[in-house]
């Protein structure tokens, strides 16, 4: 009660990339947003109301973001030929084809 917990504390996010670095960022970000607005409001910003109004905001990007880590993992850490030749024409096609990797750089970013 009356507590919060952001980024890697919270979400327990692979190590890959600091993609759970940048949850801790944008985590923070929101909970500022909310503090704010419940201060704005004259409400106790530590009431278990505006603090799940917080974690509701975060819910989408911090489950995209763990699944996709989870999914990379994986991904990496498995030893079949078939996937393992998936994976490297993925990440040839990454590298070479812009707007993906763009899209991607955005979205590892929260942006």
């Amino acid at each position: 009660e009356r507590s919060v917990l952001l980024g890697d504390t919270a979400h327990g996010v692979h190590p890959l990339a600091g993609l759970g670095v940048n949850l801790g960022f944008r985590d923070a970000e929101q909970l500022i947003a909310a503090i704010t607005t419940a201060r704005e409001h004259h409400d106790d910003w530590g009431e278990a109301s505006v603090l799940r109004r917080y974690q509701s905001a975060r819910r989408p990007d911090n489950l995209v973001t763990v699944l996709a880590c989870g999914a990379l993992s994986h991904l990496f850490s498995n030893r079949s030929r078939g996937l393992a030749r998936l994976r490297d024409l993925g990440m040839l096609g990454t590298g070479v084809i812009s707007p993906v990797k763009r899209f991607l750089i955005r979205q590892a970013m929260g942006l």
